[in-house]
C-alpha cells in the first residue's frame, strides 16, 4: 500500500481484510482481529492522511452506528498475538513512511504543544462524571461525581489555554441559577462543551471517529452511559485535526489526558490549587475514565494511599480498549503475584520486574509522605506517576521515539515557556526535609531513579 493507491483499490483492500477478520481472533485461521485492525486503522485514521483516506473516515464517521470497521473488530477482547502484531505494525509504519511527504507524525518530546491537544479535557470531565466502571448508586460512585464537579469549578485557574479559561468561566456564570443549581449533570455538560468550542479545532463529536455522547437534558441513564462509552473506547480524532503532542498517538485519549493534567498541575501549583486538583483528577481516573479497565485497576494499584474507602472499594464492570489495555492487567496481575509474601523468589518472570518494585514502591512511598503535608505538589506527583507508567508498559505499545522518562525540571521548563510565564516554577519543587529522602528513587524526582534526577 502506497500513497499512490487509488480509493477504490484501498476500499477493496480494506474490505477483503474486514472479510477475512469475520474470524473474530479464531485461532482456526491463526489471525487476530485486533491485529489486522491496527494495520486497517493507521491505513484509514493515519496521523498523516493518505490521500484517499480522509473521504472514507468521513465515510465511516458517518456510518458510525452500523459499526464501523474500527469498533466491530476492537470488540474481540483478546490480546494480539506478538508474531502478527510486529508484522502488521511494521507495514503501518512502513505505510507512513511512504507518506512522510505530506508532514509530520507526532513526536515524544516535551516541545510541539498545541491547543488543540487539550481535547479530552472535555472527556475527562464527562466520562469522568458517568464513572463509568463504578457501581450504580454507590457513595464511590457520588463522590466521582463531586470531583467532576471540583473540576469544572477549578477550569477557570488552571486551564492551559486562557481563552478556554475564560470560557469556563463564562460557562460557570451562565448555569449559576436556581434551576441548573439543583443539575450537576447540566453543569458538568456545560463547562464540558465549553472546553471544546473555545479551541482553535472547535470540536464537535463529528469529530472523531466515534465520541462519547452525554445526554444532559434527561436523568442520567447509567446503561446508555455505559454503552457510549464502550462503543467510543477509543476514539481518535479526524485526519485533518491538527494535533501536537498527541499527534499520531496509538492512545489518543489517554495522550490527551495527560498533556492536559501535566499543564493543569503547573497553574494549580503556581496557585496553591495542587491539592484541590488532584483531589479532582484522582477519582475521575480511578472511576475508569480512561475507558481501559487494566489501566483503571493499574492506576488504582499505584494511587491507592490517594482514594478515600468509598472510591477503594467501589469496582463495578469494566471494559478493555485493546491490547495494550488487556496487556496492563496481566502485568498488574503478575506484579501482585511477584510482591505478595508467597512469591517464588526463584521465579525469572518475578526477577525481571526488579526495577519496576522499587520505582512502585519509591512512588507509593512518595504519596504516602506527601498526604502528610498540607500542600501537595502535583506537577511532581504526576512527573513521578506518568514515568512509573511508561516504565511499565511493554516497549512494543510505543510508536518510535514516544515512551521516554523524563525529569520533573523538564517538564517545568517545557510548561512555562509554552505558557509564557514570567516565574519559573522550579524554585517551588526545591525538595528538603521530610520529602527528600522519599524522592531520591522516584522516577523523574530523585538522583537514584531512571531517569536521574536532580530533587534539588
Amino acid at each position: 500500500v502506497g500513497p499512490a493507491i487509488s480509493e477504490t483499490n484501498l476500499l477493496l483492500c480494506l474490505q477483503s481484510f474486514l472479510a477475512l477478520c469475520q474470524c473474530h481472533g479464531s485461532s482456526s485461521l491463526g489471525c487476530s482481529c485486533k491485529a489486522l485492525h491496527t494495520f486497517l486503522y493507521e491505513v484509514l485514521f493515519s496521523a498523516v492522511p493518505h490521500p484517499a483516506s480522509l473521504g472514507l473516515w468521513k465515510e465511516a464517521r458517518g456510518q458510525k452506528e452500523q459499526d464501523m470497521a474500527k469498533r466491530a473488530i476492537s470488540e474481540a477482547d483478546d490480546p494480539i498475538r506478538v508474531d502478527i502484531t510486529i508484522d502488521v505494525q511494521g507495514k503501518a509504519a512502513a505505510l507512513k513512511n511512504a507518506q512522510s511527504s505530506q508532514g509530520g507524525s507526532g513526536t515524544s518530546s516535551l516541545e510541539g504543544f498545541v491547543a488543540n491537544d487539550l481535547w479530552g479535557i472535555r472527556d475527562l470531565l464527562l466520562i469522568g462524571y458517568s464513572a463509568i466502571f463504578m457501581k450504580p448508586d454507590s457513595s464511590g460512585r457520588s463522590e466521582v461525581e463531586s470531583a467532576a464537579l471540583q473540576l469544572a469549578r477549578l477550569l477557570p485557574e488552571v486551564h492551559p489555554y486562557e481563552p478556554c479559561r475564560t470560557a469556563v468561566k463564562e460557562a460557570l456564570t451562565a448555569t449559576n441559577d436556581t434551576s441548573l443549581k439543583a443539575s450537576p449533570r447540566l453543569l458538568v455538560a456545560a463547562v464540558a462543551e465549553a472546553t471544546w468550542n473555545c479551541l482553535p479545532g472547535h470540536f464537535s463529536e463529528l469529530s472523531f471517529d466515534a465520541e462519547f455522547t452525554f445526554d444532559a437534558s434527561s436523568v442520567q441513564d447509567l446503561a446508555k452511559d455505559f454503552d457510549s462509552a464502550k462503543f467510543a473506547k477509543m476514539a481518535h480524532p479526524a485526519p485533518d485535526v491538527p494535533l501536537g503532542l498527541c499527534r499520531g498517538s496509538h492512545w489518543p485519549r489517554t495522550c490527551s489526558y495527560w498533556v492536559s493534567m501535566h499543564r493543569m498541575a503547573y497553574l494549580a501549583d503556581s496557585k496553591s490549587q495542587g491539592k484541590a486538583f488532584l483531589a479532582a483528577v484522582v477519582p475521575l481516573l480511578a472511576g475508569g475514565a480512561t475507558l481501559c479497565n487494566g489501566c483503571t485497576a493499574h492506576f488504582r494499584f499505584l494511587n491507592d494511599a490517594f482514594l478515600t474507602e468509598a472510591v477503594r472499594s467501589d469496582i463495578g464492570t469494566g471494559f478493555c480498549s485493546g491490547a495494550q489495555c488487556a496487556s496492563s492487567k496481566a502485568h498488574l496481575d503478575e506484579f501482585r503475584k511477584c510482591t505478595s509474601g508467597n512469591a517464588d523468589a526463584s521465579d525469572s518472570k518475578c526477577s525481571a520486574l526488579s526495577v519496576e518494585k522499587k520505582d512502585v514502591f519509591s512512588y507509593q512511598d512518595f504519596l504516602k509522605t506527601t498526604l502528610k503535608q498540607e500542600m501537595w505538589p502535583a506537577s511532581a506527583i504526576l512527573v513521578a506517576l506518568h514515568n512509573v507508567v511508561t516504565k511499565s508498559i511493554d516497549r512494543s505499545f510505543f510508536p518510535d521515539g514516544r515512551g521516554i522518562p523524563v525529569c520533573l525540571s523538564q517538564v517545568l521548563k517545557a510548561v512555562s515557556s509554552e505558557l509564557n510565564s514570567n516565574k519559573s516554577m522550579l524554585a517551588s519543587y526545591s525538595v528538603d526535609g521530610s520529602l527528600l529522602q522519599s524522592v531520591q528513587q522516584v522516577p523523574g524526582l530523585g538522583p537514584l531513579a531512571t531517569p536521574s534526577c536532580s530533587s534539588t
